[in-house]
């Protein structure tokens, strides 16, 4: 970009070329604007910055906190000085450290700390100071990821510093590749120095896995094979539990578990078991050794997996209407050949594996708060990936009335929960008074999240709820507060979400003065329903009876208001007695993690239900829905309904409305399932359904039952999965009805991966009927896979299948690897340092460390400067400033100044021979004959000389002068004799006279 500059060059010659008709100085200065110019742009374009030496030294210690380093940490519990957890050990151990290799540390170093294992996070931020009491006990994500840890650590650093990095680990990575990541922060001039923390477990016993095949048919017997790794002979009870139970796996002998030998290496235990009359079987060996001192440790003593039986799932009923057994739509179904069940909203799974089980959900009158926010993603991952149906059954805790704007299940709904303004204009007008004192910065229960980030999630979750007409607003106060969101319509909820989770924790808490500014504004608020909800976590300066005055007035001026403790700092008495006060709601919270759910609870309270209580006849519309196909006519009367509107989305089938045209009953595809949605409920709505004895009740919820939810899996597959080294192998083999392979498949899949995540795959052919995929499969836990067959554009059966991860790759090896550390160490130039000596290497030792050389951008500057001198490159092109400077200007002035002073003088001079001259006038007679003219040039009407007229010729004028007696023979302006030399021109107009002299 630099090179930009040559750009002058033409700059230059064309100006000297074009520029001729200015001045030297204006050409020059032209040219000169243009190239200082250009110089700038390229300046800009080429990243120039002003640079600084600084001697400062910023050290980050990137700590491993892996499940290896918490298990394996009481080996350092010596060093920590004082008993403890093995996981506390390894915390206070690196602490001190840091403490004692630190003493030469200046007083503007900097010191930060990061902690890691799947993930990272920052600890502490490099600052000055002390980090005593500092804690490294989090836990993030499974496995060990060295490599990202030092990047992320690497972007912490401050540009004004010199820089080193500190790597506590066992070197035993699970993701990443340190060395590479070691060569590119050696390639920015960062040292890595390593704390290795050796160890080799010898005596140790582990199920390292258990194989059992993915699918299996009802009733069969399936071989569970247990494989235990030992490092020595030893012997124990292996144990076996079935879905949680205990199972008799010892034949005749007593007890229910096994006697077991194990040699050093590997031991294959075979368990023979006869499945239920389920889905899913769970299976869960335990290894309990007869010596204790021969197994360190007890967390990789067991392992899960599980077995998939295709077939017709059962029907899982979530009821929200507290009616478990006596649901008239449970009797129903189950009177009708249907397996059904029913459950309680607050323990719907929540995980992929246990929905698994079932192949239709049915949400009766279920309100969003009342499931975890993760299941509502699950829910949906169930449909669209899982293949499961879904029904949505209405109620006055159902759609929006239930809250379900917004949430993840919103979208495959076959309605729209947003109402437009004509058909209902929900008139609440909500305030959300956030606390984002310091105290907010807690992490919540070891984690790395803190109350202010779930507080923060609460509330965008929480607009997000409200209808697109609600007013909403958002105070955050500390020792101040100050409005995030001004009271207006909830038209952007991302917008206000985004808004919300910015808000960050610093300063005291004054909670009263930032209620007052929401009672304000809501007091002139146009709405029907006003809420305040105040959420702290600490004790607010002033007076507690001010609050109490507030909420009062709040409630005078009929807005309600609930609080939210979070905590055991939190002020509670004062708290409840400003929700008292208020009309509302007190809660006193210990695990912030339930937040989302009690902001929602709120919202969905003080907003009107969004329902119709009005008996109505249902119609049936002709669109061929096989739900309503040969129901019986007359059908009675509904009660109520939740109101929605229809989608704009042909694949969706409306088969019944409300005489108004709002959706009854809805369904369409999904992804690979179904979703169906009734408006109206099945019980107190439709108790005329259920009193009159109307066949159609059983007829239509049947046939939803039976074609919404996902069907049978088909037997022409064999699905295999198994765990390889770090990865999942996945191998389904196809088969037509007489047996033969199907070739040309499409099969696309989903594999749900133990921490939550998804990995779309899809699977290669790799023999006749044969198809075959891998993954990653690093962590530990249950691997669920769900795999849809396509022939063309036909869609086949689902396949869904999955295994098993007993240990994680760190509890395998059982031993550090410090050749991986040394590696890193020296590829970045750094060191190799002792944990139990911290003198062995001093932190703060520059002699291998240059100096920092930080540098600021300067194009905010240079811009700057881009236009000032374009405006004076353009201006001394365009103005002919140059005349104002030239020599002959200078000589005109001077000349022009000298001219002026002499006629100054000649006026004085000849006024004052006039005045002599006019006295003289008076005594002399006057004399016969020719006179001399005498003409008087007069400016204002005051005389200032008498000139005489040269007798050898005659003066031309206008006209006489006033009272002057005219004489014939001079001949006035227009009678001028010929040759006559014009000495004088006489011109007269009322009282003032001009003469003028060529």
């Amino acid at each position: 970009m630099l090179l930009l500059v040559l750009l002058a060059i033409p700059v230059v010659y064309t100006g000297v070329k074009w520029f001729h008709t200015m001045s030297r100085l204006r050409a020059w200065t032209a040219i000169g604007a243009r190239t200082i110019l250009i110089a700038l742009i390229a300046g800009i374009l080429a990243g120039a910055a002003a640079v600084q030496r600084s001697d400062r030294l910023a050290v980050i210690a990137v700590v491993d906190v892996s499940d290896s380093m918490r298990t394996f940490a009481s080996e350092f519990a010596d060093l920590a000085g004082e008993p403890g957890s093995a996981r506390e050990a390894w915390s206070t151990a690196i602490g001190r450290w840091l403490d004692g290799a630190g003493a030469a540390r200046g007083p503007d170093d900097l010191l930060g700390v990061v902690a890691f294992d799947g993930s990272a996070i920052a600890v502490a931020t490099p600052r000055r100071g002390s980090l005593e009491g500092l804690s490294v006990d989090y836990e993030i994500a499974q496995g060990t990821d060295i490599a990202g840890a030092l990047r992320f650590a690497e972007a912490l650093f401050p540009p004004d510093a010199s820089r080193r990095l500190i790597l506590a680990s066992d070197g035993n990575e699970t993701a990443g590749d340190a060395r590479a990541a070691a060569a590119e922060l050696a390639g920015a001039g960062l040292p890595i120095d390593v704390i290795p923390v050796s160890y080799r477990v010898d005596r140790e016993v582990m199920v390292e896995r258990v194989d059992v095949p993915p699918q299996a048919s009802q009733g069969a017997t399936v071989t569970v094979r247990v494989v235990l790794r030992s490092t020595t002979d030893t012997t124990g009870r292996l144990d076996l539990l079935y879905e949680g139970e205990p199972l008799d796996i010892n034949a005749d002998a007593p007890g229910d578990g096994r006697r077991v030998e194990l040699r050093a290496g590997i031991n294959v235990v075979p368990i023979d078991v006869e499945l239920r009359d389920t889905v899913v079987h769970r299976f869960e060996p335990i290894f309990t050794p007869d010596d204790p001192s021969r197994d360190r440790i007890a967390t990789n003593n067991r392992a899960e997996t599980f077995t998939v039986t295709p077939g017709d799932g059962s029907v899982l009923i979530v009821d929200g209407s507290g009616r478990g057994e006596r649901s008239p739509l449970l009797r129903t179904l189950r009177d009708n050949g249907i397996r059904a069940e029913t459950m309680e909203p607050q323990l719907l799974p929540n995980n992929l594996l246990a929905l698994q089980a079932y192949d239709l959900i049915v949400l009766d009158n279920v309100p969003a708060e009342e499931v975890d926010r993760p299941v509502h993603k699950l829910l949906a991952d169930y449909v669209e990936k899982l293949g499961g149906g879904l029904v949505m059954v209405g109620g006055p805790d159902s759609f929006g009335a239930g809250a379900w704007n917004g949430t993840d299940l919103e979208p495959i709904l076959p309605v729209d929960l947003d109402l437009p303004e004509e058909i209902i204009t929900p008139s609440a007008a909500i305030a959300f008074v956030i606390d984002s004192s310091g105290s907010m910065a807690q992490t919540v229960l070891g984690g790395s999240r803190s109350q202010q980030d779930i507080a923060n999630e609460a509330t965008a979750l929480a607009i997000s709820t409200l209808d697109k007409t609600d007013l909403v607003t958002v105070i955050a106060f500390e020792s101040n507060h100050h409005i995030v969101q001004p009271l207006e319509r909830n038209r952007d909820p991302a917008r206000t979400a985004e808004r919300v989770r910015s808000i960050a924790p610093n300063g005291g808490t004054n909670l009263y003065p930032a209620m007052d500014a929401a009672a304000t504004m809501l007091a002139e608020a146009d709405a029907t329903v006003k809420h305040v909800i105040v959420l702290t976590d600490g004790v607010s300066l002033g007076d507690p009876k001010d609050g109490i005055e507030i909420a009062q007035r709040m409630r005078n001026d009929g807005i309600t208001l609930s609080s939210i403790a979070v905590g055991d700092e939190a002020d509670l008495l004062t708290l409840e007695q400003l929700a008292r006060e208020g009309g509302g709601a007190f809660y006193a919270v210990y695990n912030p993690n339930t937040l989302p759910r009690i902001f929602v609870k709120e919202i969905r309270v003080v907003r009107r239900p969004l329902i119709r209580l009005t008996p109505f006849a249902p119609l049936v519309l002709a669109t061929g829905s096989p739900l309503i196909a040969g129901l019986p006519g007359d059908i009675p009367p509904l009660r109520g309904v939740v109101l929605t509107q229809r989608r704009d989305d042909p694949k969706i089938t409306y088969a019944m409305a409300t005489p108004q045209g709002e959706p009854l009953l809805a369904h369409w595809f999904v992804g690979r399932g179904r979703v169906a949605a009734f408006t109206s409920d099945a019980h107190t709505w439709a108790r005329d359904w259920l009193s009159t004895g109307w066949p159609g009740y059983a007829q239509l919820w049947t046939r939803i039952a039976r074609q919404i939810a996902r069907p049978s899996t088909g037997r022409n597959y064999e699905l295999v999965t198994e765990i390889d080294a770090d990865e999942l192998v996945m191998r389904l083999d196809a088969f037509d009805e007489s047996g033969r392979p199907r070739d040309m498949l499409a099969v696309d899949g989903t594999v749900y991966l133990p921490d939550g995540s998804e990995r779309d795959v899809r699977l290669a052919q790799v023999g006749p009927g044969a198809y075959e995929a891998r993954v990653p499969a690093g962590l530990r836990g249950n691997y669920v896979v769900a795999l849809l067959p396509r022939q063309g554009e036909r869609l086949l059966a689902p396949v869904v299948g999955g295994t098993s991860r007993a240990v994680g790759p760190e509890y395998r090896r059982l031993s550090s690897n410090i050749g991986l550390l040394r590696d890193v160490a020296e590829i970045s130039g750094g060191r190799v340092l002792a944990l139990d000596e911290p003198a062995t290497g001093d932190l703060y030792d520059r002699a291998s460390i240059e100096p920092a050389r930080a540098s600021a951008p300067l194009w905010p500057t240079l811009l700057t400067w881009c236009f000032v001198v374009f405006l004076l490159d353009v201006g001394t092109r365009r103005v002919a400033w140059d005349r104002l400077v030239s020599r002959e200007l200078r000589q005109e002035i001077a000349s022009r100044a000298a001219g002026v002073a002499r006629a100054r003088g000649e006026r004085a001079a000849r006024t004052v021979a006039g005045l002599k001259g006019a006295e003289v006038r008076k005594a002399a007679p006057r004399r016969e004959g020719p006179q001399p003219r005498h003409h008087a040039v007069a400016l204002d009407g005051c005389e200032l000389a008498h000139l005489q007229e040269r007798p050898r010729r005659a003066a031309p004028r206008l006209g006489p002068l006033p009272g002057e007696e005219v004489d014939e023979d001079v001949p006035l302006a227009g009678e001028l004799a010929e040759g006559a030399d014009h000495e004088a021109l006489h011109l007269a107009e009322g009282p003032q006279r001009l003469l003028v002299w060529p």
